[in-house]
């Protein structure tokens, strides 16, 4: 995870190589270290760093991100995920998925193994609404058991990428200390008082959801990683197979991506 924040050219080189190995591995340590880890290093501050970055390191704390929601897609300000502020306990949030609907949808890693999760959800404190925030909740104990309140659903085999799994998560009233929330940009007392630097709900979540950039980046070079793959077996077979007597494939024009004139090419062993 710290590569993320002091070598991000290392850390792509990493994902690259799983890309190479396997791609579900790919797309989900891009979720555990980027989406979730990335965003635990972004949103959250030097409290959150202590607490998470080095298990997450280690995969004692395997992650996942909950913002898409099964009746919002990417609509994230419209998301019906709930946090409201409550004075129990020393100060902390209820979350709350109101309906069906409102469940987090196609989380990678939640469906077997995420024990974090860097949930968005709605803000409310003492009756004000003050829009989008991110909480880290935890998902599953250190055995891998469900918390408390905390029901999950594998979302089952897909056309692809099943190492993956995707699942649907609901917060049936889970409560989350104070500083469940990453407060870089947006703070919460005992008392319930809020601060933020930026004002406007709308602009701080825009603020806050930045650091994604890096996750959607990482997104397009995986399918470049896919299409190195594709081409290197090609290549390798078209050198390793005869066609009509002893000519190889690649030395067909057809076959080749830019004709030259002739090519040979040795059989691939």
């Amino acid at each position: 995870t710290m590569d993320y924040v002091d070598d991000p050219l290392r850390f792509q080189a990493a994902l690259e190589c799983l890309a190479f190995c396997d791609y579900s591995m790919a797309i989900k340590s891009g979720v555990h270290f980027t989406l979730c880890g990335g965003t635990i290093v972004n949103l959250g501050t030097r409290k959150h760093h202590a607490a998470y970055l080095r298990k997450m390191d280690t995969l004692e704390l395997p992650g996942c991100f909950g913002m898409t929601e099964l009746g919002h897609g990417s609509n994230v300000m419209g998301i019906e995920t709930t946090a409201v502020f409550t004075s129990t306990k020393g100060g902390g949030f209820v979350l709350r998925t109101p309906s069906n609907e409102s469940s987090k949808f196609w989380i990678g890693g939640a469906g077997e193994t995420a024990k974090i999760c860097c949930a968005v959800a709605q803000l409310t404190i003492h009756g004000k609404w003050e829009g989008p925030h991110v909480f880290v909740v935890r998902l599953r104990d250190d055995n891998g058991r469900l918390m408390p309140n905390v029901r999950i659903r594998d979302n089952g085999p897909k056309q692809g990428l099943n190492g993956v799994d995707n699942g649907q998560i609901w917060l049936d009233d889970v409560w989350v200390p104070l500083d469940a929330l990453l407060d870089r940009y947006a703070t919460v007392d005992v008392q319930g008082r809020y601060s933020s630097p930026i004002d406007d709900p709308a602009t701080r979540f825009g603020t806050m959801i930045s650091g994604l950039t890096t996750g959607r980046m990482l997104i397009a070079q995986a399918a470049v990683d896919a299409c190195k793959s594709g081409v290197t077996i090609a290549l390798k077979y078209s050198c390793a197979r005869p066609q009509f007597g002893s000519k190889y494939i690649i030395e067909y024009i057809t076959q080749q991506r830019r004709p030259r004139g002739r090519n040979t090419c040795e059989p691939y062993r």
